[in-house]
């Protein structure tokens, strides 16, 4: 999904296109998600998630004072 957006642009992202992508049907996507906007919205929480655990994970040195 992310290479299409990348390759095509949002408005290329469709329920067909998507599930042509990975190789499911329109309705197995319906079953999962009501519509496109709800697939962006679970990708985009996702993302948040991730950033959210990188930034924790990024060390901090307290003992340094060359940041101030």
């Amino acid at each position: 999904m992310i290479t299409r957006i990348d390759t095509f642009g949002i408005k290329n992202l469709t329920i067909k296109t998507l599930a042509t992508d990975i190789n499911l049907s329109e309705s197995a996507l319906y079953h999962h998600f009501k519509s496109k906007n709800d697939i962006l919205l679970g990708l985009l929480n996702y993302f948040i998630a991730e950033m959210k655990t990188r930034i924790n994970n990024i060390p901090i040195n307290r003992n340094d004072s060359a940041g101030l």
